[in-house]
């Protein structure tokens, strides 16, 4: 029955593997860009005056979104193993050597 199974799902690798990809860019990025970008100089511009209450706004506003952006790599990180695993499954790779 697997046999069968990994015969008609073998058609279907090059979308598989498309997917992988496109998964793969959400997870990398989601939270990257904003940790980069976003929280570490809203982060230090709070280090620098701890008493501006607007820049501490600003940083809670940012980490709010960065939580929302964190929920994406939730989604995805379980799709791209999924994936992984069923092109490793499919092509038969030996991970033994």
């Amino acid at each position: 029955m697997l046999e069968e199974a990994r015969a008609a799902l073998l058609p279907f690798y090059l979308c598989i593997k498309a997917l992988h990809v496109l998964v793969a860019m959400p997870w990398a990025f989601s939270t990257a860009v904003a940790w980069s970008f976003y929280l570490k100089p809203a982060f230090r511009r709070v280090a620098r005056d701890p008493s501006d209450a607007e820049a501490r706004a600003q940083r809670d506003r940012y980490m709010e979104l960065f939580d929302r952006r964190a929920a994406i790599e939730h989604v995805c990180f379980p799709i791209l193993v999924a994936t992984a695993l069923l092109m490793i499954w499919i092509k038969e790779f030996d991970l033994r050597a």
